[in-house]
């Protein structure tokens, strides 16, 4: 491996990082800031491999957390921007194509707007573990091996974060209904 592909799959390694602690954070515009980074890190990581498609996007999202945070809140609805940046993610992901492996990409920046959209941090992590298995596809293609590495750590602390704040609160919520 030359030094510069040792560079190239480094940079992923600080986006795994941001994608991990994003997925344990309890309030969505936590969730969404450690995203926006793990986003603009890996953009960059997608420039330095020539995976055009995956670097707009991402840049893209940067952009749409920031807006999503902020709507939700301030309690507004999120249905008009998820319709502007699934758009947008569709009409970036044309001008950047680069063959049907775009289509994961674009499939799960689009499957994520609509889960970052959503105010529910259960509905995130759920549709996040669709998101991540596409992503997981896409990385494996473009050689972003820190990115494999990342949606599978990804999809790791999505389940850990579904089990922790969502399954064992409904658990412990439903057997104390029950006595």
């Amino acid at each position: 491996m030359t030094d510069f592909e040792i560079f190239t799959q480094a940079v992923g390694v600080v986006g795994i990082i941001c994608s991990v602690i994003a997925f344990q954070c309890k309030k969505h515009k936590w969730i969404l800031f450690f995203h926006s980074l793990h986003e603009f890190i890996f953009a960059l990581q997608y420039v330095l491999l020539g995976a055009y498609t995956g670097a707009a996007i991402n840049l893209l999202n940067c952009g749409r957390n920031f807006l999503f945070a902020h709507q939700v809140e301030k309690e507004r609805d999120t249905r008009p921007l998820i319709i502007i940046f699934c758009a947008l993610a569709v009409i970036l992901g044309i001008f950047t194509f680069q063959g049907w492996v775009s289509i994961l990409v674009i499939l799960a920046k689009v499957l994520s707007t609509v889960a970052y959209g959503n105010k529910s941090t259960t509905f995130i992590r759920i549709a996040m573990l669709v998101a991540c298995s596409a992503l997981l596809a896409y990385n494996l293609l473009v050689s972003s091996y820190a990115g494999v590495l990342c949606e599978g750590f990804s999809l790791v602390s999505v389940v850990v974060g579904i089990v922790r704040l969502d399954l064992i609160p409904l658990v412990k919520r439903n057997n104390s209904e029950e006595k």
